[in-house]
C-alpha cells in the first residue's frame, strides 16, 4: 500500500473504491483545476458493451481533508484507491442521447496544436481532456480559454461540464 496524491486518484477515478462489480471502462475524463478552489473530475464509464449498461458519469471532487489517500494493489494486480474523506465520489446516470449528442458535437473541432507565443497565468483554471481510442490516450490540457484557436473546444468543455453537472445533480 502506497499514499497517492489528490491529482493523482482524480485523475483515475473508475479506481476510487467503491468500485463497480461490473467492470466498466473509461471512455472520457474532463478534470477542471481552478486556481482557488478544490479539483474535480467527471469520467465517462460504459459497461462491457456499450448495449448492456447506459453510461455512467462518476464525479470525484477533492475535499479540503489531508487524509491521505491510499493506492492498494489486489491479487490480481489491480490498483484501486482509497481516499476515505479526501475525495467524494458521486456515479450518476448519463442519458445516451445526450453523451452521443455532446460526443458528435466535439468530433469536429480541430485545433493547432502547437500555437507560438501563448503563455498561461496564474488565476482561473486549469481544464483536462483525456479520450481513449482503443489502446491510446489523447490527453489535452488548457488554461482558462485556452490559447486563441482553442475557443470552441473550450465552450464544448463547459458544455460537457454542465451536462455531467445536471447528471450529477439529479443523482443526489
Amino acid at each position: 500500500m502506497r499514499e497517492v496524491g489528490t491529482q493523482e486518484a482524480l485523475e483515475n477515478a473508475e479506481r476510487i473504491e467503491p468500485v463497480d462489480a461490473v467492470r466498466r471502462r473509461v471512455d472520457l475524463r474532463l478534470v477542471q483545476r481552478p486556481a482557488l478552489q478544490a479539483a474535480r473530475s467527471f469520467t465517462v464509464l460504459f459497461g462491457p458493451d456499450r448495449g448492456d449498461l447506459g453510461p455512467v458519469v462518476r464525479w470525484a471532487a477533492a475535499t479540503r481533508s489531508r487524509r491521505p489517500i491510499r493506492a492498494v494493489t489486489d491479487a490480481r494486480g489491480a490498483v484501486r484507491y482509497r481516499p476515505g474523506d479526501a475525495i467524494q465520489v458521486l456515479d450518476a446516470p448519463l442519458p445516451l442521447p445526450a453523451y452521443r449528442r455532446l460526443f458528435e458535437e466535439g468530433a469536429g473541432i480541430q485545433i493547432p496544436v502547437l500555437e507560438p507565443g501563448w503563455r498561461a497565468g496564474c488565476d482561473g483554471e486549469f481544464l483536462d481532456l483525456e479520450r481513449w481510442i482503443g489502446g491510446t490516450r489523447v490527453y489535452l490540457s488548457w488554461w482558462s480559454g485556452g490559447p486563441p484557436r482553442w475557443s470552441e473546444l473550450d465552450r464544448w468543455a463547459r458544455k460537457a461540464l454542465r451536462l455531467f453537472e445536471i447528471c450529477g445533480q439529479a443523482a443526489r
